[in-house]
């Protein structure tokens, strides 16, 4: 029986692997975009959710498949959420290296779809002139590495809540 226990895989090791795997396919899918050039295109975020979910998925299949069978909606909540600490972390390092370093020039076409955005709105020079200086700001590399890991794990956890009511699978002695 303690054999048994010892083999018995647990939510770190689970969260800490499958951590790395989102975080690499985080910046697999950021440079996929990058390169291609569609990451000014709100619709291409979306798709990072797909990845997410997806990878959050395997993650609780894993933990099911190499324990006994079960999965508390805490342990698939913290195995969520340790990914996505993991992940944030490793893929917005990343980030922040491509932009400050291999891509100086990279948020220049976000700022321009800002201000074209802030025209055709119809604001006012004036006003557009205020939120160009606060969107500098915001989109300096450190500041989008420092948003990008709390937006990260903010949303990590969300999706993790919602993926684990799905594939929890509670200990008969638990219901």
């Amino acid at each position: 029986m303690e054999n048994e226990e010892m083999d018995q895989v647990t939510v770190g090791q689970v969260a800490k692997k499958y951590g790395v795997i989102l975080g690499a396919a985080s910046i697999a899918f950021f440079l996929i975009l990058a390169l291609s050039g569609i990451y000014t295109e709100s619709w291409a975020g979306w798709l990072g959710f797909i990845v997410s979910i997806t990878i959050i998925v395997l993650a609780h299949n894993s933990f099911k498949a190499d324990g006994d069978g079960y999965m508390s909606f805490g342990e698939g909540f913290k195995i969520g959420a340790l990914m996505s600490v993991i992940s944030a972390v490793i893929s917005n390092a990343f980030t922040w290296v491509y932009i400050s370093f291999v891509d100086n020039a990279y948020l220049e076409p976000i700022k321009e779809k800002a201000y074209n955005d802030m025209v055709e709105q119809g604001m006012a020079e004036e006003q557009i002139e205020q939120a160009m200086e606060f969107t500098s700001f915001m989109f300096d590399p450190t500041m989008i590495t420092v948003f990008g890991i709390i937006l990260g794990i903010v949303g990590g956890i969300v999706v993790s809540l919602i993926v684990t009511i799905f594939t929890k699978n509670n200990r008969p002695e638990e219901i």
